[in-house]
């Protein structure tokens, strides 16, 4: 994911049907769309504006930053 969103590329993940534990606001990184049932074509509609600082450091400290939050 952090190589596509490098790469100023649009992913797309399919989620489970779960919440983890200590975790109740997950938002999406810009750039990762989720599909459910029935919203496909209108995820390939969606322009996608690839992140203004979308290097893999500025991924990886929000990632980070994310994860140190939710405890």
């Amino acid at each position: 994911v952090a190589a596509m969103l490098e790469h100023g590329l649009p992913v797309i993940c399919v989620p489970c049907p779960w919440q983890p534990k200590n975790f109740d606001n997950l938002m999406l990184t810009a750039g990762i769309m989720s599909y459910k049932k029935g919203n496909l074509e209108s995820i390939f509609k969606e322009r996608f504006d690839p992140p203004v600082m979308n290097s893999l450091p500025a991924i990886t400290h929000q990632f980070i930053g994310t994860l140190l939050n939710s405890v």
